[in-house]
């Protein structure tokens, strides 16, 4: 027989929003390198010296900070994914009326074009029927869950998105100066993007943790 009983989510929400919280600052640090990089590939270009152990020093910490950001990153992926996952899987054990099985609050991330709209409409439907939910059963302590929120969250993720692609496409096919400034300035671009991405992406997170917490504690109602 299937337990109903809901299982909580507080920790899974703590850890998820710590490791967004280590991204913006990795994505701070980094884009002060990018934009040193930018600033020697100027002055490159321009024909100007520069101090070779300088540019040599920037890139080196540019791999670093790569290579921190890339093992932070997978670990943040996990858990915000296992937060997801048990917060639709929770919003199953008290209404029967969601478009889609538990599995999608996962599989929506990993499957082309589905991952475009899908991880959206799961987030919109955890808000929306949960605060449906605490509005019939326990009016008085329904918490403020903005739909707006969600809809700027999904607007920065995916314009985020296409700029970390652009700049990394930039990257791969730098073969002059010029094309290099292009990459440097793409990627700038999208660390600029992340830091209110990360933001909207732990408030999101929080306001749903705290109605989520009241339907725990709650759960008993009738």
């Amino acid at each position: 027989m299937e337990n109903n009983n809901l299982i909580s989510n507080e920790s899974r929400s703590r850890k998820s929003i710590m490791f967004i919280w280590i991204i913006l600052v990795i994505e701070m640090i980094s884009m002060i390198s990018d934009i040193l990089e930018l600033s020697f590939l100027n002055q490159i270009n321009r024909g100007s010296e520069y101090q070779l152990k300088s540019a040599e020093v920037v890139y080196i910490l540019q791999f670093i900070i790569g290579c921190i950001s890339f093992i932070i990153n997978i670990i943040s992926v996990v858990f915000f994914l296992l937060w997801f996952y048990r917060a639709y899987l929770n919003l199953h054990k008290i209404t029967s009326i969601l478009y889609y099985t538990k599995g999608w609050a996962i599989g929506s991330w990993f499957v082309p074009i589905l991952n475009l709209y899908r991880p959206y409409k799961i987030m919109k439907e955890l808000y929306i029927e949960t605060n449906r939910y605490l509005t019939n059963k326990i009016s008085e302590l329904t918490p403020e869950l903005k739909i707006t929120f969600v809809r700027w969250w999904w607007a920065l993720w995916i314009i985020n998105n296409f700029f970390s692609q652009m700049s990394l496409n930039s990257s791969l096919r730098a073969k002059s100066i010029n094309d290099m400034m292009v990459s440097s300035s793409l990627s700038i671009l999208s660390e600029v993007l992340s830091i209110p991405l990360a933001l909207i992406t732990i408030k999101v997170i929080k306001d749903y943790t705290n109605a989520e917490t009241i339907l725990f504690n709650n759960q008993n109602l009738n």
